[in-house]
Formats: structure tokens, sequence, C-alpha cells
């Protein structure tokens, strides 16, 4: 549950929603889930239902259910309760949920009340501009009932069906109806008033049981000033056509020294059993007639019904003139019988559950004065059911009946048949159509119904065992024994517990009794009787055995063996699943987090304590909102001891316990998982740098080669985890002893900590010969962060001299030759940048070695590798002629203290 709470107006419906139940699984669809609910509903205080079966208590839906908003908890009684709920996808179960819901009562005040102006014969929609009332609900739907308290004098209030469908009049609405435009007053007032009058609508509002009384919605009645001459009902006799004359309408203005005037009638509900037609143009609702048309007999009536009573028919209208209008006024049509019209007997047939009956004309049969011949065409078989042939009629037993006629059953040979399902009622929609002379006609006569089976339930199932457990007794103690030890069910319609007898045989190891009489023991008692908690076990002997009980509803028998376990004092931890909340929030400890069993006569739940031995590290445990160190069972099964996260973005906690009860304890400890609210920022890769190890040596991997950082992580909680160690050295850890003169140690590591990396800790050793280059790769961890994986450390292994190639060089006599990159190398990019100067250990016997741009200085002593790579250095042949000449040179860095070995060129 989103929050654990919900709150809920006493004795209303609330839909449950996907803001309310919340569903976290990544590789499964909301189409495979399942919600199960356990622990013992009480119908009395609530229940679940589905929407669209309402008064059906369920026990499981469907995730699809609940985010279709078909899912429906219904307040009974009570203030504080709870809902036990689990999700499952079919293999997996989550974790036991509670939903604490809290009942109060409904504040009903008026928002709205502005009354209404109509005229009279006219409608009008109330809306909640005019009329609306407010309530305390929070975030539901409540189902706000007016109801009205006196008959109205002037009109009727209306309902719309759907919309755009037909207008009823009703004694009472919701807001909802309201909200939607589904509700007008209609002034059906007929008389002739000489001035307004004001309909005086009273009413109360109802939300759950909570009733809102003696309220008042005024209705302004404007007069109507047209009103009928002459109103004479049509008389149609035995025609099915007849012209509708001003002999039968004519109206008038109530001034009879007024200007003649044209008036027009407004059909305001077209007549049922017929059609008013316009020229044959047929008349619904909104269209209409004028006076002329009257006179020159362009209306008329055409009866559409075939009934062989005589039958009446009306059409309602309104008359207008301008701006000057008529009452709403009812013209009737006497409707003549005919002698021809099929007749329907259509009577409910009763079968026991399982049985079957004969469907006799006196339940169905379809006739007319001059024909029986009447085939039933089956529409849709019964759902619970099916119609058979009696054994005496030819065809075969099993065959589908999709059709019959008089003839099958006036001879007995049509019976209904029950499946023997758990079912009160089916149903047969059919059409009869007459056969014979005539019938092919278009308008050959059909009539078409439903026929109706009542089901009589039968107690005809045997009672089944649904729990079953061993009870554990206190040896030579005593416990109640409840329906969480043993219970049965019966699948029989109408089942209870009070129907449910058991009959004990005597026991050797104890007795059982009445909790509020020991005196006498009892063998027969009822699972009501369990379940209000009125049985006593007293344990004496044997410490196992078993009770054999004869457990009957009354007409079906079972036996059942309940085993008894008496044994020394104990509390058990049966159920702890941890604690689940989101970072910062509060989270319910409760019986479905945990939960005991004991062997202990416990009737009290202050009997049994939970005593904190190590609080939680990351927030607080609160009764109600106090931090507390202990807490009782009743304060646990009541929802009123809660963990309450501090914020942090730690995801793990703990709280360590002792439970109590009878100087009998146990141990033990609830985790607490923490989901982050928001996902965390990557790990940041700030330096991956090349780092460079001397050959046979041993390179520390410091920061400002390998740093990763997290703004909410700390470095010790940065672990680098060795996917693929170095080939050509291995990584080791420089561990300082406990003594501060005992030497440190290297030890091999497979992982390590930017911690450790920021202290200097780690290093690379290399351990082979050959020189270039090695790697190797991690995967950088931290919890509550996407690890960053595959990253690779790459190495460099320097040679431990300078690496010095020189070339010898031809110069004519008294010429010279630049010292360039091809004649002077150091092949290793590295030293290379480090800034090398070359000394000159054994200078030239027969020249000189110069810086071209600085000639005037003389034989050099000593010059930069930059200075070679812009050729500024030459040897000058300038001595004694000779045929050869040499010198030697040394690359030097004194930034890491190396050096070359001497290379004559």
């Amino acid at each position: 549950p989103h929050g654990n709470h919900m709150t809920i107006l006493k004795h209303t419906r609330k839909h449950l929603t996907t803001d309310i139940l919340q569903v976290l699984d990544d590789d499964t669809s909301c189409d495979d889930l399942e919600f199960q609910l356990h622990g013992s509903q009480q119908m009395e205080e609530g229940y679940v239902e589905y929407d669209f079966h309402p008064g059906v208590p369920i026990e499981e839906f469907s995730c699809r259910d609940l985010e279709a908003g078909n899912i429906v908890y219904v307040h009974q009684s009570g203030t504080n309760l709870q809902l036990t709920l689990q999700v499952s996808d079919g293999t997996v179960p989550s974790p036991i949920a509670t939903l604490r819901i809290l009942a109060i009562d409904p504040d009903i005040r008026l928002h709205n009340n502005t009354g209404l102006s109509i005229l009279q014969g006219g409608a009008a929609r109330i809306t909640t501009a005019n009329l609306s009332v407010e309530t305390n609900a929070v975030k539901q739907q409540v189902a706000i009932l007016y109801i009205l308290t006196e008959p109205l004098r002037y009109g009727e209030v209306q309902k719309q069906g759907s919309m755009g469908g037909e207008w009823k009049k009703v004694e009472s609405f919701h807001q909802q109806d309201l909200e939607q435009g589904r509700v007008q007053y209609f002034s059906t007032d007929p008389e002739h008033r000489l001035e307004d009058v004001v309909e005086k609508l009273r009413f109360e509002v109802q939300v759950g049981q909570k009733v809102l009384q003696n309220n008042t919605f005024l209705i302004q009645i404007k007069r109507a000033t047209i009103k009928m001459r002459t109103m004479v009902p049509l008389q149609m006799k035995n025609k099915r056509h007849r012209n509708i004359t001003s002999k039968e309408l004519e109206a008038m203005l109530e001034d009879p020294n007024s200007a003649p005037v044209l008036f027009h009638y407004v059909i305001i509900q077209a007549p049922k059993k017929g059609n008013l037609e316009l020229l044959g143009n047929r008349l619904t609702e909104g269209f209409g007639f004028t006076q002329d048309d009257l006179q020159r007999n362009h209306l008329s009536y055409s009866v559409t019904i075939r009934n062989s009573q005589q039958a009446e028919d009306t059409f309602q209208f309104r008359v207008r003139a301008g701006e000057q209008h008529s009452p709403v006024y009812t013209y009737t049509i006497s409707i003549g019988g005919d002698p021809d019209a099929p007749a329907l007997t259509n009577v409910l047939l009763t079968v026991l559950e399982g049985g079957q009956a004969v469907i006799s004309k006196d339940h169905l049969f379809v006739q007319s004065m001059n024909s029986m011949d009447y085939l039933y065409e089956v529409i849709e078989g019964p759902a619970h059911g099916r119609l058979a042939w009696a054994a005496s009629h030819d065809w075969a037993s099993r065959e589908e009946i999709t059709e019959f006629t008089n003839d099958d059953i006036l001879h007995g040979r049509l019976l209904y048949r029950h499946d023997d399902s758990e079912t009160l009622e089916d149903d047969i929609p059919f059409v009869a159509i007459r056969q014979g002379e005539g019938s092919t006609e278009p308008d050959a006569e059909e009539v078409r119904g439903v026929f109706r089976v009542s089901i009589q339930p039968v107690n005809d199932h045997t009672p089944v065992q649904v729990v079953n457990k061993v009870f554990n007794v206190v040896r030579n103690g005593q416990h109640l024994l409840t329906t969480d030890d043993i219970a049965f069910t019966d699948k029989d319609s109408g089942f209870s517990d009070t129907q449910l007898v058991l009959a004990r045989k005597d026991i050797l190891f104890g007795s059982i009794v009445f909790v509020d009489d020991r005196s006498h023991q009892i063998y027969r008692f009822t699972q009501d009787d369990l379940r209000k908690k009125k049985i006593l076990f007293v344990h004496s002997g044997a410490d196992r055995g078993w009770i054999q009980l004869q457990v009957s509803d009354g007409l079906h028998q079972t036996t059942a063996l309940l085993e008894v376990q008496a044994s020394d004092p104990y509390i058990k931890i049966v159920n702890n699943t941890g604690l689940v909340i989101h970072q910062g929030s509060r989270g319910s400890i409760d019986s479905s987090v945990l939960s005991l069993d004991t062997n202990m006569d416990i009737r009290s739940d202050e009997e049994i304590r939970f005593l904190i031995t190590t609080p939680p590290r990351w927030g607080t445990l609160l009764r109600g909102e106090q931090p507390v160190m202990a807490f009782s069972q009743r304060d646990l099964l009541a929802g009123e001891i809660s963990y309450l996260h501090n914020g942090s973005r730690n995801t793990r906690d703990e709280l360590q316990f002792t439970v109590e009860a009878k100087e009998v304890a146990v141990e033990d400890t609830l985790a607490i998982s923490v989901f982050l609210n928001t996902h965390p920022s990557p790990l940041h890769i700030v330096n991956n740098q090349e780092i460079h190890v001397f050959q046979g040596e041993a390179a520390g991997i410091k920061e400002e080669y390998l740093l990763v950082t997290h703004e909410e992580i700390p470095p010790q909680d940065i672990v680098y985890l060795v996917s693929s160690p170095p080939a050509s050295g291995f990584l080791a850890m420089l561990q300082h002893g406990q003594d501060s003169n005992e030497q440190p140690s290297l030890d091999p590591i497979q992982s390590f900590t930017q911690e450790d990396i920021n202290n200097g800790r780690v290093l690379y050793l290399h351990s082979k010969l050959e020189e270039g280059s090695d790697r190797f790769v991690v995967d950088v961890t931290a919890s509550s962060a996407d690890p960053l994986e595959g990253v690779v450390v790459s190495l460099a292994v320097l040679p431990i001299t300078i690496p010095l190639d020189v070339r010898n060089i031809t110069v004519p006599g008294g010429g010279s030759a630049a010292l360039s990159t091809g004649i002077l190398n150091i092949p290793n990019t590295y030293y290379r940048a480090l800034g090398v100067e070359f000394r000159v250990l054994e200078p030239p016997r027969f020249g000189t070695l110069l810086n071209s741009e600085r000639p005037e200085d003389g034989g050099l002593h000593s010059f930069t590798w930059s200075e070679v790579e812009k050729q500024q250095i030459q040897y000058r042949q300038d001595g004694p002629r000779a045929q050869a000449d040499s010198f030697t040179l040394l690359a030097n860095t004194s930034e890491m203290d190396r050096q070359s070995q001497p290379r004559t060129l």
C-alpha cells in the first residue's frame, strides 16, 4: 500500500486504485499479477467487492481490474480497520502488506442552493451550479443521495436513464446525476393559473448513514396564458388509422378579445402504442403541428400494437404563440381490442437444484383467437442448464434444442434440466412466430419474451475442512480452541457457521469445556462457538494425541482428526518478512510484517511485550508519534507501531528485539529495506591516466591517475573489483602493522577502494624482464549507484636507463653537420617529454660542438633535447686535419634522476 493508510467515510464505498495499491515487478506485466486478501476479512467491518457486482465479497482480484477501477472497498462498521494483502505473479508471492483504513463520520454542508425559474409546462436542468453539497471525503468519489421528502404540487423531478435516453420521474437522485446534467424539473401542472406559483422542493441529503435534513429548493413557475378550448379524446374503436382535427384539439388565448394568432403544438412526449403523423410523416419529441394542420385534416394517428384487450395511448404536447405558452397537456387515445392479436402466458418455472421440470401450457404459451400454431425460436440457451426432450419423445435426448412448438408444450415433451450448479435462477430469451396460413406476410405476428426459471437450493454438499493445523498447548496447561486451529466450509448456498455442528469422542489426554463454564465437559459445539472463542482445551496426560470429530451441516457428515501437541511453553516468530519503505517515509510494523505463534494461553495481547535491544541506525521506532524502546502485541496488531526513516540514502537498516511473555523470551532481528526516491546520479570518472612504471619496479596508483567520485557516496564506499588482472605484474596493497616499528607488508589484492588509492596504499609491481605496456580491467561499484563496468587502466613499462641511439656522421674537411634526431635519438616518448639534457663527457679532438643560434659561445659542454629537435646543435671540423673524430655523450633527466649509458658518436 502506498502510504500504508486510506481514509473512507463511514458506511460508504471507495474505489481502490493504483494510487492506493502499488505493485513493483520489473519482469511481470500487470496482466499476470493477482492480489489476494489474507486474514479474517470481517464482513461486519467491511469487505472488498467488484464495482460491477455489488454486495458480493471477493478474496482475490487482478492487477488489471485494479487499474480499470473495478475494485471497491465497502465500509460496514468500526473506525480503525485494516486489509492484509499479498500479490503474486503465479510463481513468487510478494511480502504481505497491510492497508490501514480510517473510517470517519461524514460531514455534509450545502454548497449551492440557488433555486430555478421556469415557464409553466416547461422543463429545466438542475445542475451543481443550482444545487450541490460538500463533504469531508478524502480522495473519495462518495455517493451523495438527494431524497424528496414531500410530494410535489406542480410538476415532477425527472432523471435521464442514459445520455440521450428517456426522462423518467424519480423520488431521489445522486449528486453525480447533477454533475452529468441528468436531472430536470418538469412542470406538469395543466391548470390555468391566474398568477405565478412557487414549487417548494423539500429534500434531505444522505451520505452513508449520515443525513442532512430539512432542506428546500425553490422553483419559480411563470404561469401560462394559452389554454385549450377543446380537447376531446380520440376513439379509434376497431380502426387502425384516424385523423385528429380541430374537433378534437383547439387552443385559445386567455383573453377572448385578443387578435387571432397562429398556434404551434410541440410534442413533449410521443405516443408509445402508435404513431402521430403529419401528412404521413411520423412526429417525435420536439416536432409538432399547427392549428391550421388540424383544420385541414393533416394530422393522424396510426395504431402499431396488436392487443386482444382494449388499450389506451397518450401523447403530451404544449402550445406556443409568439412569447406566449400553454401548460403541458396529455391527450388520450382509446384503442379497441383486436381479437386476432396473440396473447402470451409466461409464468416462472420452479426447479430443484440438479433436477428437471416439464414446461407446461400454464408456464409458457402463445395463442390468438383464431390460431394456436406458433413456433418458438430460442435466441440464447439457458446458462445453468438446458432444454431437453422428455424420454418418451423420439428425438435424441442429448440434442440441443433451438426451437419447439405449442404442440410440444401441450403434449408435455419439453423439459428444463438444471446442471446442479450452486445457482438460483436461469433464463431463456425467445421469439414466438405464428405459422400456417397468412404467416408469410411481412407483418405476421411475433411475440418476444424471456422465460425465467427459479432454482431451489438443495443441501447436497458435504462440509470440507479448510484449516488443518497441529493444536499446540502447554504441558498440563490450557489453550483456546478457535477457527485458527480447525475450520470447515460448505459450498451450499446460504451456509453459516451456526449450521455446522462438531461432535467429539472421549479423549484421554485432556478435556474440552466452555470458557465461561469449566465445570462440565462438552461434546457438541458449533463452528460459530469456535469463531467467537468460546471453547477451551485443558491438557492432562500424554504429550501427543488426536481428537476425533464428527462434523455435520444437518444432512451431510464428515470426520476429521485434530492433532494435539503438548510441550514446554514457547514463543515462535513465524513471520518476519522485513519492512520495505521509501526513502524518508514511514512504514507500519504490524502483523503482516511480524507475527508470533505460542502454545501459551494468552488472552490479552498486552501480555506479549517487544523490547528493542539494538535500535535502528537510520531511523526511529514510533508508537503513534512518540519514540519507543518497548511495545505490546496489542500495539502491533492495532497498527500503532511504525518505523520512520531519516531520509538518508542508506538502503538498509535493522532493529534487534526480544519478545517476552510469561517468562518466555525469544530474540530476532527485523530487516528494513529502503527504496531511494530518485535514481542516484552515476559514478563519475574524474581521472584515468596512463600510469608509468619502471621495469622491475613498483608504481603507486594515485588519485591523479585513477579517480572515481560521487556527490553522495564517500570514497571508502566506492569499490574497484579487478575483473582482468595485469599480465606483466600484479596489484598489491601496502599494509601497515599495528606496531610502529614493524615493517609494512605488500599483499596481492583483487579489490580496493577509492580511499585506498587516495591514501597511496595501492601499488602496481612490474615483475617481468620485457618492457612495453601492461593493463588491468576493473568494475567500479557503489551501493545505490549503477556500476561502471570494464574500466581499462593502462600502464607504460619504462626502461630503467634512458634509451639513447646514435649514428655516425661524415663531414667534409673544414665543414659542419647538424646533430638531428636521426643522428641523436631517444626512442621513448616518456623520456623525451621530461626535458632530457645531454652532457658532453669527452669533447671532439679535431672539431667543436656549437649552438648555431649562439656560435660565439664556443664549444658546448651540454645541450638539450629540444635544441636537437630544432637542429640547433652542430659539429664543426675546425681543428687540425684528421681522418676521424669522436665525442662521448650522456643523456640525463634530473626530474626522474635517470641517465643513459655513455654513447660515442
